[in-house]
Formats: structure tokens, sequence, C-alpha cells
């Protein structure tokens, strides 16, 4: 009943509430030199905050043996880098152009609502400057783009929601095969499109929260074979809804992960 209610809202378009839009925040900022003991040197960190101020994910640290010293990135965090761009301390300030992905760290797309992505650095054994961008993560696409501040500056923040595609009366009809069944680490998906298409392969819980997603990618006419790994962290043992969207192409799928 579930599935079908869920299949029904998309096609009358319908709004989902508790959504986990999968989508991807692009983020922009100049970083300015504070005149602190090893400046410009300097070690940095940028990382993502709920709306209760909890950790959801590091995007980039800049810093090795002097990175205990970015003092508040380590106490929320407990210096969690999973997925993170990660080098050398920085000789001098720049423009770090980073994205988010809108997942965590075990990998799974979070939850609507408000987030803030965090920019601290220090150029001393000390707490240095530090900055938030908030903005709420939902249906629409959000544009953040914060006054200047005395050491951070041409911040930017973009976030852009993925379309969700429904069902179109001229949909495509694809032949599907999945194995193995019921599921492990891997999911071998066969697909045999009558014409070249970008899809996504999403893993949904049985209350249609998204759990993993599989793939996303341009896939040629014809038959073809998607390998995808599950991310056992988010996919436990159980049932869940598998559902590949395209253009013009949606289809539905339960499974069983073992």
């Amino acid at each position: 009943m579930k599935n079908l209610l869920f299949l029904i809202t998309i096609i009358l378009g319908l709004p989902l509430y508790g959504q986990q839009n999968p989508g991807t925040v692009d983020i922009d900022i100049t970083t300015l030199p504070n005149d602190e003991t090893f400046s410009p040197k300097h070690v940095l960190a940028i990382w993502v905050e709920d709306g209760s101020g909890s950790f959801v994910k590091t995007l980039k640290l800049r810093g090795d043996k002097r990175k205990g010293y970015l003092y508040t990135w380590n106490e929320v965090t407990s210096g969690n880098t999973t997925d993170a761009i990660t080098g050398a301390t920085l000789s001098d300030h720049q423009t770090h152009s980073v994205s988010w992905n809108c997942t965590d760290v075990e990998g799974a797309v979070v939850s609507d609502g408000t987030y803030s992505v965090m920019v601290e650095y220090t150029s001393a054994h000390k707490q240095g400057p530090l900055t938030g961008i908030e903005f709420t993560k939902a249906g629409d696409e959000v544009t953040v783009s914060p006054p200047d501040e005395a050491y951070f500056t041409n911040m930017q923040l973009v976030y852009t929601p993925e379309d969700v595609i429904g069902i179109n009366p001229q949909q495509v009809t694809v032949d599907i095969r999945i194995y193995p069944v019921p599921a492990g680490d891997h999911l071998n998906i066969i697909l045999d499109l009558p014409t070249s298409n970008t899809i996504s392969i999403d893993l949904y819980s049985v209350d249609m929260k998204l759990v993993n997603r599989l793939y996303k990618g341009s896939v040629e006419a014809g038959k073809r074979v998607i390998n995808s790994p599950i991310n056992r962290h988010v996919a436990v043992p159980g049932t869940y809804l598998l559902l590949i969207r395209g253009e013009n192409l949606f289809v539905s799928r339960q499974i069983s992960i073992e």
C-alpha cells in the first residue's frame, strides 16, 4: 500500500513530506590573512553541520601536523575526514571551491532541513577565524551570498536539488532483470533500453526514505549490465524499493537485501 501511494504521489505531482531530496551544494569562499604567528601559512577545514549543530560531513581539510589547532572542527567532527579533500598546510590564502552531494559519512542522503557549511582556519596555536553559511535543503534551488567578513569574502552557496522525473504518458518500455535475489553487497541490474538515456538508480526504504544512490549516469541503448555496490552501513537486511528513473522512464521493483 505504501509503495502504491508513493507511485500515485509521483503521478499526480503531490508533495512527499519528510523527503531526503538528492542534490548538490556548491560553495565558494575566499580566506584573508589575520596576521597571526605563522601567517599567511594556515590550516583550514570546511565541514557541514545540521540545524542542531551536529556533524554531518567534512568536505575539505588542509593541514597535517597542525590540524589539531582547528579547535572547533576537531570538537564537532572528532577528526572525521570520510570522503573529504585533504592536503598539507596552506602556504597562502586563496579561494576554496568545494561541493557536497548532500550525503553523510555513511553515504546516505540527509533529510531535508536546515544545514550550515562551516569554515575555520588558524595561523597560530589557538582558535582562528570561523564562519558559517546557512541554507535550507528542500525541493527548491537556493542561492546564499553572505556579506563579506573580516577574514572571509566572496562567499556564495548554491543548492541544486535533483529533479525527480515522474511517469510520462509517452513512457518507454524497458526490460529489466535484477540479481542476485536477495541481494548482498552488490546488485546487478540488466537493462535493455531502446534509446540511450541518463538514469538514476536509487534504493528506498519501505517508508519511502532514500537509503542509497546506487548509480547515476548515461546508459547506451541496448542490453547493459550495471553492477552497483550497496552501502551496507545504511542498507541493513530487509525489504526495499528500487527506483530507476530517466527521461520518459520510471521503473520500480521491490527487492530484498540479506
